[in-house]
């Protein structure tokens, strides 16, 4: 947040008093990125602590108890925001040894531990509510068949209160489905970590609720089951409610329900911020980590009070050193898991390199099941070695504004590059006039859009198929191999990861057309479209990817070779001839880059200049190789080969690869060859996009 206007100018705490705040603004400055029961926790707690900020002493933060500190601290950080002192508030809290985090990582996954060992006990607790507060018996039900968060469930139910009132309770419950639609309200249930789109309510307890009176707040009803002597366990409810479903749905049924996303997008994530923040601590036996268990010193001296009555604060101690030993020993062979199966892992930028490394086990799909060992520094003790495995086969996809990768991840990603022509470059600034015009009427038309309608409903309902795998039949393997091998006359170790490339992309055609692929129980069979879609597929971007380098440094390469003579060309050579192709400057250190990249993929030679030693010169590496026989074959020559060979109807690649074969050429220059075929009307384009030989 930016600090407000109205607040009070100053440079320092020591200018300021309680009477120079405006809280009625200051509140209404929070509120602009906060929700109205935050902003209410933030100003109720800078109201109360302000006089720490003031007088500079935050010993009394210091000694509260480390849920109610962690709160403080961030609400008077943004008080310290609206004053304009918060780089003095960052000094303070630093030397008074506070923080901003609140529990550690460990303990906010240990918090799920057997959260909940059998979940008819929650059921009896929950019956246990309705007979002692019969007032709140609908609204028990409710929570527990619907599974919401606390907060979530009052919010819910008092809409359908007050929906029903207003006529309007057709907008949140389908009545056909017995559905409520959270997702038509996304300010309320699709927030940024928490998310609910539906639950399924029968029509009677709808009937029952929409007699009821609203709920004041989350915090009445806890005080409601408080005052009758009952343990608080609504977060346990959803715990229960999680395992019911278990027993009558799917993974990806209980994933959509629970408002778990099959795409996780990331900004930046360093190796030890992943492991932690998207894995969850299991122990040995494979049951996840519930906090309820971890020793408490408030719980520990309240039990013994009632057992033995006055205690010390040494038997205190002792009893709570116990059951922390009996605590460590149960998190004895506990480990963090990574759950990424059937995930696509989208990092918005380039991840950190430490990172990339640790996945390169993952990105090969090795094996579904990766066991990691990393070390955590967090601990008083030191440095200790913690258990990661991380299960499944992501599609892992980010970008970069990098020219080149390390060697090792070259071979496990596909790297490609957005085409940079003008017609696209075009019609992409037009697009963006037009979102930006009218951002509400582009988004409409952009959600209206019939084929993008289409991609969505064939994406869904490839989910829905649940498909396990795609078979590619005996025939068609034997054709793949020897077509791979036909395409690559010297095998290099890296094509055992690139064939891998290429059965994706077969697969992914089949898939994608799977309601026309024959079916036999979860598999589909691929068919011969599906090779041939694949290889051309392939082909667009083989190339590239198999020197190492991304399509826009290959097309860099591409559209430089023409102007390269024998004698080479210096750095400002190549920046002027990247210049007049591209029409936009190139700065030293890039230009550097790029001639260094060609000249470790093998395309340039890197050489002293004979005339200035302190020079260098980039000669294609073309210059230094033996001529070729078949740089002397015409081409009516090339022509006549082609129509003995390619006697059926046929795709681009197999004529490009074969014009490379015949002339010993780069696939530029075969390419150049083919166009001049069509042409001159010798190729002509049949209505399933393959090419036939005209009869002249």
């Amino acid at each position: 947040m930016n600090p407000g206007s109205p607040a009070p100018q100053t440079e320092n705490l020591a200018s300021l008093s309680g009477n120079a705040i405006n809280w009625v603004s200051f509140a209404e400055w929070v509120a602009k990125d906060h929700r109205p029961a935050v902003t209410r926790d933030i100003v109720n707690y800078s109201r109360k602590y302000a006089h720490c900020l003031l007088k500079r002493d935050l010993s009394e933060i210091r000694d509260l108890r480390p849920t109610l500190r962690v709160n403080v601290v961030k609400a008077l950080s943004s008080l310290a925001r609206y004053l304009g002192v918060y780089q003095e508030y960052k000094r303070l809290v630093k030397d008074y040894g506070l923080t901003w985090k609140g529990k550690s990582v460990d303990d906010l996954v240990i918090d799920r531990l057997v959260k909940v060992k059998d979940p008819d006990e929650i059921f009896q607790w929950i019956k246990e509510v309705k007979q002692k507060r019969p007032d709140i018996s609908v609204f028990m039900d409710y929570i527990a068949i619907t599974g919401l968060r606390l907060d979530e469930a009052v919010q819910s139910y008092n809409m359908i209160i007050q929906l029903h009132r207003e006529g309007k309770l057709s907008a949140y419950y389908n009545e056909a489905n017995e559905c409520l639609e959270h997702f038509r309200f996304k300010e309320v249930f699709i927030r940024k970590s928490k998310k609910a789109f539906i639950s399924f309510v029968p029509k009677d307890l709808i009937a029952k609720i929409v007699s009821e009176k609203p709920l004041t707040s989350k915090h009445s009803i806890q005080q409601f089951v408080k005052k009758r002597g009952l343990k608080i366990r609504f977060a346990d409810i959803r715990e229960a409610h999680a395992s019911f479903l278990t027993k009558h749905l799917t993974p990806a049924e209980i994933d959509f329900l629970r408002a778990r996303e099959d795409v996780l997008a990331l900004g930046y994530a360093t190796p030890r911020c992943f492991f932690h923040d998207y894995g969850t601590l299991m122990l040995k036996h494979g049951i996840p980590v519930n906090f309820d268990l971890k020793p408490n010193k408030a719980a520990i001296k309240e039990d013994l009070e009632i057992e033995k009555g006055n205690v010390s604060k040494d038997e205190v101690e002792a009893a709570y050193k116990r059951e922390m030993r009996r605590w460590r020993e149960l998190l004895k062979g506990s480990y963090y898991l990574v759950d990424l199966h059937q995930k696509i892992l989208i990092f918005l930028d380039m991840p950190h390199d430490e990172l990339l490394q640790r996945l390169r086990s993952l990105l090969s799909h090795d094996q579904k099941e990766i066991t990691s060992l990393i070390t955590d520094k967090k601990d008083k003790s030191g440095l200790r070695t913690k258990k990661v495995v991380i299960r499944g086969f992501p599609t892992v996809i980010f970008c970069s504004a990098k020219f080149g990768l390390a060697d090792q991840e070259k071979t496990r990603l596909l790297l490609l590059s957005p085409e940079i022509s003008q017609e696209k470059l075009r019609e992409s600034i037009a697009l963006k006039i037009e979102r930006e015009a009218d951002r509400e009427a582009f988004q409409k038309r952009l959600m209206e859009d019939p084929k993008r309608q289409m991609l969505i409903e064939r994406v869904k309902r490839i989910k829905e198929a649940k498909i396990r795998q795609i078979i590619i039949p005996e025939e068609y393997r034997s054709f793949i191999f020897e077509q791979f091998l036909e395409d690559h006359k010297f095998l290099v170790p890296r094509h055992q990861r690139d064939i891998s490339r290429l059965l994706a992309l077969i697969k992914a055609h089949a898939l994608l057309n799977f309601m026309h692929r024959r079916r036999v129980n979860d598999s589909i069979i691929a068919e011969r479209e599906d090779v041939e879609a694949g290889f051309q597929l392939y082909y667009g971007i083989a190339e590239a990817n198999e020197m190492g380098l991304s399509p826009e440094i290959y097309t860099i390469y591409q559209k430089i070779k023409p102007y390269i003579p024998n004698e080479g060309i210096t750095r400002n050579d190549f920046q002027t001839i990247y210049l007049k192709e591209f029409h936009k400057q190139l700065g030293s250190k890039r230009s550097l880059e790029i001639l260094s990249i060609l000249t470790s993929c093998g395309l340039l030679i890197e050489d002293l200049d004979p005339q200035d030693k302190r020079k260098k010169r980039y000669y294609l590496t073309e210059k230094f190789l033996p001529p070729t026989q078949g740089e002397n074959i015409s081409i009516p020559e090339i022509y006549a080969k082609l129509r003995e060979q390619l006697t059926h109807p046929f795709y681009t690649h197999e004529a490009v690869k074969l014009i490379r074969e015949i002339r010993q050429c780069e696939t530029e220059e075969a390419q150049k060859i083919f166009e001049t075929f069509q042409n001159e009307g010798k190729i002509i384009l049949n209505p399933y996009g393959l090419w036939e030989w005209t009869h002249g």
